[in-house]
């Protein structure tokens, strides 16, 4: 079987994409060509359920369930012979206890390769504890696969993120794309404890109680002193409606990322008026600073107000092009919009 076609069900499996959109569910000849193989069928059961990250950070059990029977079904109805070993693991699935409270699951990106992996602990809910928050949803996705195809504009900078959610486009950031300094931002008591969580997941030793954490990055190569670069991380509680210029001020952003926080007209004001603040100040010392928007447009009339109000602020606002190659697993259904923000010196 090929590595490629193993490599993606196993990341598409870690992420909990859909089971109906697994490739056996859209292609027929992938049915003919590798399910009718006893081998093969082996094969995709070691990258998934038997494989070393979903024994470690699993996803949930109705998750693995439904993807075992998927695969079942898929060679029944195509009168494959089925291996006995994914039978046997589906009925120990089945006989599993589920737990009585299973709000949480795993999900771990493949956001470059194999050695660099983002592992979340998400809500199985979409709405969870009053905050859609505890999921990663599109746009962080899109922004994540947008940044690693633009490591340079993150090396050595000072980075802020808004709404970071549970952190799955500053982690891979970090790992890959040597921020000098990284600050995660969210308000939601939830958010944070699961954000902290999930730090503590990715960062050898880190402890919020010691925040800002160094840590080395994984990305770009050594120093020029031969060591592995480091840096800075920390979490801020950042209530848009209440910050204050001198903490503005204080954060020194170089690059502020968002992504989906354009959900609901009820935040735009204070959310442009934060970056406009942002966007405003001194920086990191390497030009003005920026801000990278993503989002995703359910709402075409919610998603106009917000642009209206940037260019009211007197924010310079330019659609930047996407990421070029699909490297995460999903929901691309609706129409995911990225923008680079930034103010001209006439209007500081």
């Amino acid at each position: 079987m090929d590595d490629s076609l193993l490599a993606t069900i196993h990341a598409q499996f870690l992420s909990m994409m859909s089971v109906r959109n697994f490739v056996w569910m859209v292609s027929d000849q992938f049915v003919v060509d590798v399910l009718q193989c006893v081998e093969s069928q082996i094969q995709i059961l070691k990258v998934t359920v038997k494989c070393d990250i979903c024994n470690k950070y699993p996803p949930s059990l109705s998750y693995q369930q439904s993807f075992l029977k998927s695969l079942i079904q898929k060679c029944e109805a195509s009168d494959s012979e089925l291996a006995d070993e994914i039978y046997e693991t589906y009925t120990a699935l089945l006989s599993t206890p589920q737990p009585e409270m299973q709000d949480c699951c795993y999900r771990t990106y493949i956001v470059s390769d194999e050695s660099c992996t983002v592992t979340l602990k998400e809500s199985v809910s979409m709405i969870s504890l009053g905050t859609t928050g505890l999921n990663t949803w599109p746009a962080a996705s899109y922004l994540t696969e947008w940044a690693m195809e633009n490591q340079d504009i993150f090396s050595g900078r000072s980075v802020l993120e808004l709404g970071s959610g549970m952190g799955l486009t500053g982690l891979a950031i970090c790992k890959v794309c040597q921020p000098a300094c990284y600050v995660f931002s969210d308000c939601h008591d939830s958010v944070l404890r699961g954000l902290r969580d999930n730090i503590d997941i990715n960062v050898p030793d880190w402890d919020s109680r010691e925040e800002p954490k160094k840590f080395p990055s994984e990305g770009l190569g050594a120093s020029e002193e031969g060591k592995a670069k480091e840096t800075v991380i920390a979490v801020e509680c950042l209530d848009w409606e209440a910050v204050q210029d001198k903490a503005v001020q204080s954060w020194n952003s170089g690059v502020i990322l968002a992504a989906d926080v354009v959900y609901d007209t009820r935040i735009i004001e204070p959310l442009v008026h934060l970056l406009h603040m942002l966007l405003r100040c001194q920086g990191d010392g390497q030009g003005r600073p920026v801000a990278i928007v993503a989002s995703t447009v359910r709402n075409k009339e919610t998603y106009a107000a917000f642009r209206e109000a940037v260019e009211r602020c007197n924010i310079l606002v330019e659609k930047i092009h996407g990421p070029k190659h699909k490297t995460l697993h999903y929901d691309r259904s609706c129409p995911i919009e990225l923008l680079h923000l930034h103010v001209s010196t006439t209007h500081t």
